[in-house]
């Protein structure tokens, strides 16, 4: 059994983040902060208190963290208990910013810059030492660069290899944006599907029709629970439990670990469940600063004279 397989690609925090950059066009949207949030303000809900409602707490976080110029952070994606072991472990620094309005981490409108190392078990055979790749990853508006150390190469990504970059990598440290995507789209959704089955409801009872007619079932659902408080790194945060369900009927439970002081999230554990136990992949976020300078050179690189420049070939699938 291949134990990747079982848990939910965005739950890898892998490639699927590259399905939504490589969807997206240049032309940025309109950010979502002013309306994330009753009345389109978050005034009084920053600095260390706490919110009883997690839906609100989700809708707070996420527009301040689309109203947010840049933000860095250390991450470390890896698989613990029955994970353990068996899943890459990615160590990165990763720099973000943006000059134009849009939701947090949207294509086309935020640059990215990751610079980092990944040790995948599934390369170990026998005694063999885990060996360590080296990798950065830009994203500039309008290009994508890989550059691989070991392999002495620059590659250009287009949307079609997008997916084969990330998994080399990078989309274990940037690819719970799109998994919060979903924790903040998919409420919004189910909330304007129950609107539209009240208004069905009564255009059915004004003509004589029945009111309760069975409905088609979203696609996807998600509830939202506060699951306690913990410390993180001396930071308060305040733990979100969601329960995903997706269109194929799998199902999967995450824990989003939300600072009070900033509301960006500081830990993401996906749970899995194998022949080998109870698992969880798991994403710890330090060092984090909100706009702030980036550091220096954050998307800057060197190429010596015998690196090999081309292009990413996408993968087989």
């Amino acid at each position: 059994m291949n134990i990747r397989s079982t848990i939910p690609a965005v739950g890898l925090f892998g490639a699927i983040v590259a399905l939504t950059w490589a969807q997206e066009g240049a032309k940025p949207a309109e950010t979502p902060a002013a309306a994330a949030t009753p009345g389109g303000t978050t005034a009084g809900l920053v600095a260390g208190q706490a919110i009883a409602d997690p839906y609100r707490l989700v809708a707070v976080a996420d527009a301040l963290m689309a109203a947010n110029r840049s933000v860095q952070f250390e991450a470390r994606a890896e698989g613990v208990g029955a994970l353990g072991g068996t899943i890459p472990t990615v160590v990165a620094r990763v720099a973000m910013d943006r000059d134009e309005p849009g939701w947090f981490g949207q294509g086309g409108v935020w640059r990215v810059s990751v610079r980092g190392r990944l040790s995948d078990p599934a390369e170990a055979s026998g005694e063999a030492a885990l060996r360590e790749r080296p990798f950065e990853f830009y994203r500039m508006v309008d290009e994508d660069v890989l550059i691989l150390p070991d392999r002495k190469e620059m590659l250009s990504v287009s949307n079609l290899a997008l997916p084969t970059a990330m998994d080399l990598g990078p989309g274990y440290v940037v690819g719970w944006i799109q998994e919060w995507r979903r924790l903040v789209v998919l409420p919004m959704l189910e909330q304007q599907g129950r609107a539209a089955d009240r208004t069905e409801a009564g255009k059915a009872g004004a003509k004589g029709a029945s009111a309760d007619q069975p409905r088609p079932k979203p696609g996807s659902s998600l509830a939202l629970s506060l699951d306690g408080v913990r410390q993180i790194d001396g930071v308060t945060c305040d733990v979100i439990k969601a329960e995903t369900t997706l269109a194929d009927g799998s199902a999967y439970t995450t824990w989003w670990s939300i600072a009070r002081t900033d509301r960006f999230p500081r830990r993401l554990e996906v749970r899995v469940f194998s022949e080998r136990g109870e698992g969880f992949a798991v994403l710890s976020l330090g060092r984090v600063q909100v706009n702030t300078p980036l550091e220096s050179g954050a998307y800057s690189w060197s190429l010596p004279a015998d690196w090999r420049v081309g292009e990413l070939e996408p993968k087989q699938k």
